[in-house]
């Protein structure tokens, strides 16, 4: 007995080590990268095949100079590695705009703007609560990118301006804590907006834009393997219709 309880005591002390985490290369993460970006912007697989390189140079430059930078005894040389650091960014930001149209840029801008406001990369939603808490210069490209997405979804209509009008905002969520007309009141900002500077209607004042409704469907949604699946897609459908 004395034999076998010494033993255990000695076994417990012997902790197996944890396995650490495999750090990626530059190639894994120039491709991880590429990937968010194609998620986020709809990337042609043409222009997915153009990022990758660009984010192999990017990352290559990024980690010379955070290696020059922990072997630099001289505090006064921080200043410039910090310099290099944000030249290499600009540099890969002018490379994948080159490659990116027109609406993907300004999605692109808007995303790097939501980045800086919340930096752990949650989703949220587009609300008033975000909209009064939040600077012009975040919201501007997110206006800019709902006035592209209105023009291209009127661009093969044949457009006749209305003299009057009313919507219907259809909400489809997974969020049942969600608040509908905190969402809907900025989407219907956002795209009014848009749809007055396209050219279908004058204005969006009260004698033009006489009425307003909304409902909201909750989409179904379940864990597997602990991650949220969402059966159906998160979106809005928007009704503009005439009236007389």
């Amino acid at each position: 007995m004395p034999e076998i309880f010494a033993t255990n005591l000695f076994a417990q002390k012997n902790k197996v080590a944890k396995p650490k985490t495999p750090k990626l290369t530059i190639e894994q993460k120039a491709t991880r990268n590429a990937d968010t970006l194609k998620a986020r912007l709809g990337l042609s697989d043409i222009q997915y095949a153009k990022v990758i390189p660009i984010n192999v140079e990017f990352f290559k430059a990024k980690e010379a100079t955070m290696k020059s930078m922990k072997t630099d005894t001289i505090a006064a040389n921080a200043s410039v590695y910090k310099e290099q650091i944000k030249t290499a960014y600009q540099t890969r930001k002018k490379a994948i705009n080159a490659i990116l149209t027109t609406a993907q840029k300004d999605a692109w801008k808007a995303w790097r703007k939501l980045h800086v406001k919340n930096s752990k990369g949650n989703k949220f939603l587009l609300s008033m609560n975000w909209y009064n808490t939040t600077n012009n210069f975040v919201i501007d490209p997110f206006k800019k990118l709902y006035h592209r997405l209105v023009a291209e979804q009127l661009k093969d209509i044949e457009i006749k301006k209305l003299k009057q009008y009313k919507t219907h905002y259809k909400l489809y969520i997974d969020k049942t804590n969600c608040d509908m007309m905190n969402v809907v009141s900025v989407i219907d900002k956002f795209v009014m907006d848009g749809i007055v500077k396209f050219g279908l209607i004058e204005d969006d004042n009260v004698t033009i834009y006489k009425s307003f409704s909304a409902e909201c469907e909750i989409l179904e949604s379940k864990k597997i393997k602990g991650k949220k699946v969402v059966f159906g897609e998160p979106r809005i459908e928007i009704i503009i219709e005439e009236i007389n």
